[in-house]
């Protein structure tokens, strides 16, 4: 079981360097100027948050819901007005 996770895993991870690879590159040239040099910390710091508070995450009931469909197609709409 864990070589399919290991292999989903490596696959998921490869559609993303493939689908973001273009804001990553970004992302490292920002990184370098001193303003924003702190962003190789942000995702380290957010799993240390999550990993602190893993117990009350677990305890969270979630529930299906609709109303990220409307935030979801507004954000949509602005990313393709915003191309125009």
């Amino acid at each position: 079981m864990r070589t399919v996770q290991f292999l989903a895993l490596s696959v998921a991870a490869a559609f993303l360097v493939v689908i973001f690879g273009g804001a990553l590159l970004t992302m490292t040239e920002w990184w370098a100027r001193p303003e924003y040099n702190h962003g190789y910390a942000i995702p380290f710091i957010s799993l240390f948050l999550i990993w602190r508070r893993a117990d009350d995450l677990r305890a969270v009931d979630l529930q299906p819901s609709w109303l990220g469909v409307p935030v979801v197609f507004t954000g949509l709409l602005m990313a393709l007005a915003g191309e125009l």
